[in-house]
């Protein structure tokens, strides 16, 4: 396993507003009880990439940066 690893992201730039990308449903369910103690329930249908479009760039952005982030210390075997 790696002992130090730094990763820096930079210049997120537009550069278009389509991509071809494979779409795919899920239903979630959520279930929570609130601070009253009353119990809750929601489900409904994502789908992806569509559920995307709902995200503030700044969440986006980080959820991104993340999955980047997993994606090369994979590629790059830095956890093995």
């Amino acid at each position: 396993m790696a002992r130090e690893v730094n990763i820096f992201t930079s210049d997120w730039t537009a550069v278009g507003t389509n991509a071809s990308v494979p779409r795919y449903s899920m239903t979630l369910t959520t279930n929570w009880i609130d601070n009253a103690g009353v119990a809750h329930t929601d489900t409904r249908t994502l789908t992806f990439p569509n559920v995307l479009s709902g995200v503030p760039l700044s969440r986006l952005k980080g959820y991104m940066e993340q999955i980047a982030l997993a994606e090369a210390r994979i590629a790059l075997g830095v956890d093995s």
